[in-house]
C-alpha cells in the first residue's frame, strides 16, 4: 500500500506541474517566480524519493520528511512574498482580456507574448506572430504605409477606423524590454463627425432660408410700399415731383441695402451698427416704414440686462411689421416695449383686417422658435376686421457672476 500511495502522489505532483507549465506556455507567459517556487516544492520531494527509491542515492537517515518541509517553506514564501493566486493580476488580466479595445505586447525579441481577444476578432491581426508581420498586415489592409515606430496613427479597413497608439516598457537601467500597442475602434467618431457635419449644412440652409425671408421679404415689402406711393402720386393731376424723387431715392437706397443683406446673409455677416440696444433695433425698423403710421411706447428704462437679445427683438419686430403691411392693409402699428424688473416685453398691434384662423408659416414661426430659443413666450391672436395682434415675452437673464 506504501508504494500504491506513493505512485498515486507522484502522479499526482506530475500532473501539478505540467497544469503550471502548460498554462504559462497557453498564454505566453514567462514562467515566473511564484510557479518556480510551486514547482521545486513539488519537484524536490519526488526527485529525492525517486532516487532513494531507485538506490542512487542511500542515506541512513530518512530525507523525505526533510525535504517535505523545505516544500512547505518553498509554498509559505510563494504565498507570503509573491502572493500565491493573486487576485490582483488575475483581475488586470481578465478586464485587459475582455476590453473593447485590443493591446499587442511584444517582447525584447519583437515577438508577441500577449494579445487579448479583442485582436483575436480583428481578421487582419489575428494572425500576426511579430512586429514585422504586425506592420506588413497594417499596411497591406490599410492600403498605406504604416512606419513600424509609430507613436499614433490611424487607419481604415473596410468601411471600419482603427487608431493604433504604440508606447514602450523600459527597465531600471533603461532599457527597452517590451512594446505595448492599443488598437480602438474610432469608426463611431467619424459617423459622428459625417452626421455633425451633416447637421451643421443643414442648420445653415435653414439660416440663410429664415435670414432671406426675414430680411429680403422686409426689403421688397418696403419698396412695394414706396412703388405704390409713387404710383398714386404719378396719377395725380399735379404730381408733387419733389415727393416722387425723394420716394425714389428711398427705394434706391433700400435697393442698395437689400442687395448688402443678401451678401451679409450668404456670408454670415452681420451689419451691427444699429445693434445696441433693443430700443434702436426697433427704431430702426419703424423708421424704414413708409405709407403706414407707426408710434413706438416705451415703458421702464432700459439697460445692459436686455442686450442678449437685441437681434431677436429686431428680427421678431421687422417679421410682424413685415406681414402687417403686406397682408394686413393697416393705416396704422402700434408698439410697445416694457422694460420690467424680471422680463422684456413687446406689443405689436396694428388696426388692419385681421383673420379668423392664425397660420404659422415661415414668418410667424420664425418668431415663435427665436423667441422660445431665449426662454420666451410668444402669442398671436386676431379678430376679423380688428387687426393682428403679437405679443412677446422673454425672460431676463441672470447675470453670471
Amino acid at each position: 500500500m506504501f508504494y500504491v500511495f506513493q505512485v498515486i502522489y507522484y502522479i499526482c505532483i506530475i500532473a501539478g506541474i505540467t497544469v503550471i507549465c502548460l498554462k504559462h506556455t497557453k498564454n505566453s507567459d514567462q514562467i515566473n517566480k511564484q510557479s518556480i517556487l510551486l514547482i521545486l516544492s513539488a519537484a524536490i520531494p519526488l526527485g529525492i524519493n525517486t532516487l532513494s527509491l531507485a538506490g542512487i542515492f542511500r542515506s541512513k537517515a530518512t530525507l523525505t520528511p526533510l525535504f517535505f518541509g523545505f516544500s512547505s517553506l518553498l509554498i509559505i514564501i510563494a504565498l507570503g512574498r509573491y502572493g500565491l493566486l493573486n487576485i490582483n493580476n488575475i483581475a488586470i488580466r481578465d478586464t485587459i482580456n475582455n476590453i473593447n479595445s485590443g493591446v499587442m505586447i511584444f517582447d525584447i525579441n519583437n515577438n508577441v507574448s500577449y494579445k487579448n481577444k479583442y485582436v483575436e476578432s480583428v481578421p487582419f491581426l489575428a494572425s500576426a506572430a511579430d512586429t514585422h508581420q504586425f506592420i506588413s498586415a497594417l499596411s497591406a489592409a490599410s492600403g498605406q504605409t504604416v512606419p513600424e515606430d509609430f507613436s499614433s496613427v490611424e487607419i481604415g479597413v473596410g468601411g471600419q477606423f482603427y487608431n493604433l497608439r504604440q508606447s514602450y516598457c523600459e527597465n531600471q537601467r533603461g532599457n527597452r524590454v517590451a512594446t505595448v500597442i492599443t488598437i480602438s475602434n474610432v469608426t463611431e467618431y467619424h459617423e459622428l463627425a459625417s452626421a455633425e457635419k451633416k447637421l451643421s449644412l443643414e442648420q445653415e440652409r435653414n439660416r440663410i432660408a429664415q435670414e432671406m425671408h426675414d430680411s429680403a421679404g422686409h426689403t421688397f415689402t418696403m419698396i412695394s410700399s414706396l412703388a405704390k406711393m409713387l404710383r398714386f402720386e404719378a396719377e395725380k393731376d399735379s404730381p408733387d415731383v419733389s415727393s416722387m424723387l425723394t420716394n425714389i431715392t428711398e427705394i434706391d437706397g433700400l435697393s442698395r441695402s437689400g442687395v448688402t443683406q443678401l451678401r451679409c446673409t450668404i456670408n454670415n455677416l452681420r451689419d451691427d451698427e444699429f445693434m445696441t440696444s433693443v430700443t434702436k433695433a426697433v427704431q430702426t425698423v419703424i423708421t424704414a416704414v413708409r405709407g403706414v403710421e407707426t408710434e413706438l411706447c416705451i415703458q421702464g428704462n432700459e439697460d445692459d440686462r436686455y442686450s442678449f437679445c437685441i437681434r431677436e427683438m429686431y428680427d421678431n419686430c421687422r417679421e410682424t411689421v413685415t406681414n402687417a403691411l403686406r397682408y394686413s392693409e393697416a393705416s396704422r402699428i402700434d408698439i410697445i416695449l416694457k422694460f420690467l424688473d424680471d422680463r422684456l416685453e413687446m406689443y405689436i398691434l396694428d388696426n388692419g383686417k385681421g383673420c379668423k384662423k392664425i397660420s404659422e408659416h415661415n414668418g410667424l414661426r420664425g418668431i415663435r422658435e427665436r423667441t422660445e430659443a431665449l426662454g420666451g413666450t410668444v402669442r398671436f391672436s386676431s379678430i376679423k376686421g380688428e387687426g393682428f395682434n403679437t405679443m412677446i415675452k422673454i425672460p431676463i437673464k441672470e447675470v453670471q457672476i
